[in-house]
């Protein structure tokens, strides 16, 4: 899929190959070269983009089979010398961003802080399926958080801070956030939180950041869900004109997927309601009401009183009732 492939650090190495595609061995042979530097030990290569997931043109099989293998291969390389890979553009400038800020990254996983109990659990959601570890909380850390937060809001990581809000709101943010930089367990930090209009930030934010930096010495971030171009005269206008600007390919193509499955569901014929007989449909409410669950035979038969297509079936309890069943279906 690539035909570029950048392998970056961020201290000023810069080493581009126009020639990964056709010769692997050329960009194998660079990394020995750096393998002992200054710059390796703080700062890992990144590469810009994989190689060899998909092939679109789905009659070169022989081509794909070579992908494939060969981006196994370069999976093993980043392995052994510590290469981290991304997926896209914004994934790389973010990653480059995070690992040129000064600060070590201690044991632990990521602790954030969240205003929004949705968000904190989008945050939990994504962190699960990207294999992102989160911290569990020491005992001492979850009392101090609990004796900060307004009552209802558990002391957890992540942590939805903002209760109640009104004037102690912006000290529980930042002695919250504190508190679980602090944690012995926390590595990173994030303040995940939307910005102001026209994408400003405000001065709160960065507060909260300070204070955490300030109680750990550990790196924390400022993250936001959407950030957007939405602040360009240019991108509003055009949006407003019916041809939207978008931020971000995975988001864009998310939404692609979006709009073609709704576009395929607005096409189905509409489905005809059947008219259920009362008698069946009392029936089926005292059976539901009962306890146990269905067995599979029951199950059919539900479905097939309310119009649902099922295959027969009989019951049988020994083998003549077996046999006879068998052959009244046609076995």
């Amino acid at each position: 899929m690539c035909i570029r492939d950048r392998f970056q650090a961020a201290a000023g190495y810069q080493q581009q190959s126009s020639t990964t595609d056709q010769h692997p061995d050329e960009d194998i042979r660079r990394f020995p070269m750096i393998e002992n530097t200054e710059i390796r030990k703080k700062y890992p290569l990144g590469r810009e983009c994989s190689l060899g997931q998909e092939e679109i043109d789905p009659g070169n099989e022989q081509r794909r089979a070579d992908d494939h293998g060969r981006d196994d291969a370069y999976q093993a390389l980043f392995d052994r010398y510590g290469v981290q890979r991304v997926t896209d553009m914004h994934e790389m400038a973010t990653s480059l961003m995070m690992f040129a800020q000064p600060h070590d990254v201690s044991d632990g996983s990521l602790v954030a802080i969240h205003d929004s109990g949705g968000e904190r659990q989008l945050l939990i959601d994504l962190a699960t399926d990207m294999n992102v570890p989160l911290t569990e909380l020491q005992p001492e850390t979850v009392g101090q958080l609990t004796r900060l937060l307004d009552p209802g809001l558990p002391a957890v990581n992540p942590l939805d801070a903002w209760g109640a809000g009104g004037p102690g709101a912006d000290r529980i943010m930042e002695e919250g956030l504190a508190a679980m930089m602090a944690d012995p367990g926390a590595a990173v930090g994030a303040v995940v939180q939307d910005r102001a209009p026209v994408s400003g930030i405000y001065p709160e934010y960065i507060e909260y950041m300070r204070r955490g930096h300030e109680a750990s010495g550990k790196p924390v971030f400022l993250v936001s869900n959407h950030q957007g171009s939405g602040s360009d005269p240019t991108a509003i206008a055009a949006t407003r004109e019916g041809m939207p600007v978008l931020d971000g390919l995975r988001p864009f193509l998310a939404g692609v997927r979006c709009l073609l499955n709704f576009r395929d569901f607005q096409a189905r014929p509409v489905e005809q309601t059947v008219d259920c007989d009362i008698e069946r449909v009392n029936h089926w409410k005292t059976m539901l009401a009962g306890a146990g669950a269905l067995d599979e035979y029951q199950s059919s038969q539900l479905l097939r009183d309310f119009g649902f297509p099922v295959n027969p079936s009989r019951l049988a309890g020994d083998e003549q009732e077996v046999l006879a069943a068998a052959s009244e279906l046609g076995y």
